[in-house]
């Protein structure tokens, strides 16, 4: 249980977020597919370097005041993350129980398409 939720509820509420939704969008188009230079990145690794000068080299035709704005925004998800990561809780865990379910229900999807005949195996992201 998660906060007084049943897994199933916990669950539920992680295929709403936009973790899910970007998760399912790439299985479902193949960009994690053997062979891809795209990977799943665990909440971790996602840390900004705090870095501007790596800002620069992402958005080379960023103004100084567009560079400072991302800085600032990243610095904030950062403190953000660090916070979910600090508190102790099995971020990983969580994370790679997405990753699991994001791939089996885009699975499912496209065996449902085959035996309907069709569908173009998009997932909807709202």
């Amino acid at each position: 249980m998660t906060r007084g939720r049943t897994d199933e509820q916990a669950n539920d509420l992680s295929r709403q977020t936009s973790v899910f939704a970007t998760l399912a969008y790439c299985y479902s188009h193949g960009l994690f597919d053997s062979g891809s230079s795209l990977t799943a990145l665990a909440p971790e690794a996602c840390l900004w370097s705090g870095d501007a000068d790596e800002l620069r080299a992402r958005f080379p035709h960023a103004t100084e005041a567009e560079i400072a704005a991302l800085a600032h925004d990243y610095a904030e998800e950062n403190r953000r993350l660090k916070k979910h990561l600090d508190k102790g809780g099995d971020m990983q865990g969580w994370f790679q129980g997405m990753v699991v379910q994001a791939r089996k229900e885009v699975t499912e999807r496209e065996l449902e398409d085959e035996a309907d005949g069709g569908g173009d195996g998009d997932v909807d992201m709202e």
